[in-house]
């Protein structure tokens, strides 16, 4: 994941976990109660369990702005960033916004929902906005190569570019940057981790004639 400033830095410290505890542990350490929220704006940070492992929630009171699973290479990275860039002050809690999404995930691990419908907030360039948008209209049980993609957003010579911003994206299986393969239809790419990748086109593709 590239981030601006500290790139190097932030991907260093990313690479050094030895496992998905370690870097747990260190999550925990950055999102606690400050000192002072003054003049600060909130998230609120929940670790909940799915069937393909444990995954953080970061919402405010209107959106959701982070869904990661918690082994997720550049996971330090983005939270760090939502602190010192956006100089949001992220502490344990829950809203409105965390029951949404958990009660989303929940039917959709259980097949039983095909569209996510709670706000989100999307970071980045334009050009970042446009890809995951874009991602938004893969239906359900199918797939997009990277270059389909590049056709959609008629830019057909940035699949690079196209593929780096799917990587940024920071809202796992609701904004569903797994669903874009390669053009020799393997599968790659996903920084979660190509076993929940395959897992979930997998997980959509069973159940896709039953909704």
């Amino acid at each position: 994941m590239c981030i601006e400033g500290n790139e190097v830095t932030y991907t260093q410290i990313d690479s050094c976990y030895e496992s998905d505890k370690d870097l747990h542990d260190s999550l925990t350490k950055i999102i606690s109660a400050p000192e002072s929220t003054q003049n600060q704006q909130m998230l609120y940070a929940k670790w909940i369990d799915s069937p393909l492992g444990e995954m953080l929630i970061l919402t405010d009171d209107t959106a959701l702005h982070l869904l990661e699973f918690t082994g997720r290479r550049g996971l330090y990275t983005e939270i760090t960033k939502l602190k010192e860039k956006y100089k949001y002050a992220i502490v344990p809690g829950e809203n409105v916004i965390t029951t949404s999404i958990q009660e989303e995930l929940k039917s959709y691990f259980d097949s039983t929902l095909t569209l996510f419908s709670t706000q989100v907030k999307f970071y980045g360039s334009v050009f970042q906005h446009s890809v995951l948008h874009t991602l938004q209209t893969i239906p359900y049980g199918e797939t997009r190569s990277y270059k389909e993609q590049a056709k959609i957003l008629h830019k057909p010579t940035a699949v690079r570019a196209i593929a780096r911003a799917n990587g940024q994206n920071q809202l796992a299986i609701i904004i569903p940057c797994h669903r874009v393969i390669g053009a020799n239809g393997h599968l790659t790419g996903y920084v979660g981790g190509l076993l929940r990748k395959k897992w979930l086109l997998e997980h959509e593709a069973r159940n896709i004639t039953n909704i």
